[in-house]
């Protein structure tokens, strides 16, 4: 990957996009870098409309800095692909936790949801 990242392994892919763990050369920081293949994109609408609203909504939290999202650092853009790159938040997402537990005809156990609840509701703190 260039824009002064290196690429450490896969997270995850999609159906237009896949995320790789980086490394930023200079700071050393561990991101995670989306990234959408503008190709991919254009032969199909509705994943060139996902890849605009996903992105939109991303760039509409990146002000709020919340604690418990994967907040985007910056957006590197070449006539082939767009590169979200974000904060690496390790241990896996919601969603995927979600899914694994529906496969398995089981819920969040109490404990666990009243654990996250209060993360997903939280607001960051304004400063100042």
């Amino acid at each position: 990957m260039q824009h002064g990242y290196c690429t450490l392994g896969p997270i995850a892919a999609g159906a237009f996009s896949q995320v790789n763990r980086a490394r930023h050369h200079s700071s050393q920081e561990e991101v995670a870098v989306k990234t959408y293949v503008t190709a991919k994109c254009q032969r199909a609408p509705h994943l060139a409309s996902q890849m605009k609203l996903e992105l939109g909504v991303l760039k509409m939290l990146q002000p709020t800095r919340h604690v418990n999202i994967a907040n985007l650092l910056e957006l590197c853009e070449t006539p082939q692909m767009t590169h979200a790159i974000l904060q690496y938040c390790s241990g896996g997402s919601l969603h995927r936790r979600l899914q694994s537990n529906m496969l398995h005809r089981v819920g969040l156990g109490d404990l666990e949801a009243a654990a996250i609840s209060p993360q997903i509701c939280a607001e960051r703190k304004r400063l100042g």
